[in-house]
C-alpha cells in the first residue's frame, strides 16, 4: 500500500487516472454525508428478479404462497416486486425486505422454500443484499444465511425457488 501525492478537486468534480487493475482509494477531507436521492436501491422502484442462470423472473406460484421462476411477461404485476430497507445506516450489511407488488406479502424463508407472507418484522422476512457492484446480486436471508436460488439450477418454467448455502452457482445470481 502506497500513498500518493494529494489529488485537487476543483469546482467540485474530482479527476484522476490510476493505473490499469490497480485498487485505488480516495480519501476525501471535509466532506460528510449520503445524497439519499442518489441510492442504487429506491423504495419507490419496482425491480423484476431475472436469474442469471435460467433467465427467468421470480414469479407467484399456483398456491399463491410458493415462488417459482416463469418467463418474464413485461406488465405481470405479480413479477415485481420492490426493495425496502428497514435499517438507517448505509454499510454493506444493511437489512431490507423484499415486496410483491401483487399482493403486498413479504419473501420469507419457510424451513428452507421462499414464501410469501405478511409482513411481521420476523428475522426470516429479512434480507441483506450483496453484489460486485455489477448489477448482479444475491439475496441472503438474515435468520438463515441461506441464499435464494433455483433449485437444482433448472432451467425450467415453474421451478421452485428456495434457500442454500452459498455455493457461487449462476442459479444464486439475479
Amino acid at each position: 500500500l502506497v500513498q500518493k501525492s494529494d489529488v485537487m478537486i476543483a469546482d467540485k468534480e474530482l479527476s484522476a487516472v490510476v493505473q490499469p487493475q490497480s485498487i485505488t482509494t480516495f480519501v476525501v477531507s471535509g466532506v460528510s454525508g449520503v445524497n439519499k436521492d442518489n441510492s442504487f436501491l429506491n423504495n419507490i422502484e419496482t425491480y423484476k428478479f431475472i436469474n442469471k442462470n435460467s433467465g427467468k423472473v421470480l414469479d407467484i406460484g399456483q398456491d399463491g404462497k410458493s415462488i417459482v421462476q416463469k418467463t418474464n411477461i413485461r406488465d405481470e404485476e405479480k413479477q415485481n416486486f420492490s426493495i425496502q430497507k428497514i435499517t438507517d445506516g448505509n454499510s454493506t450489511k444493511e437489512i431490507y425486505k423484499i415486496v410483491n407488488i401483487d399482493s403486498g406479502s413479504v419473501l420469507s424463508d419457510n424451513n428452507g422454500s421462499v414464501t410469501l407472507q405478511d409482513y411481521d418484522n420476523k428475522s426470516n422476512q429479512k434480507w441483506m443484499l450483496s453484489t460486485y457492484g455489477n448489477g448482479e446480486y444475491t439475496f441472503i436471508n438474515v435468520q438463515s444465511g441461506n441464499l435464494i436460488e433455483v433449485g437444482g439450477e433448472s432451467k425450467e418454467e415453474g421451478a421452485k425457488v428456495g434457500l442454500w448455502k452459498p455455493t457461487t452457482g449462476n442459479h444464486q445470481i439475479w
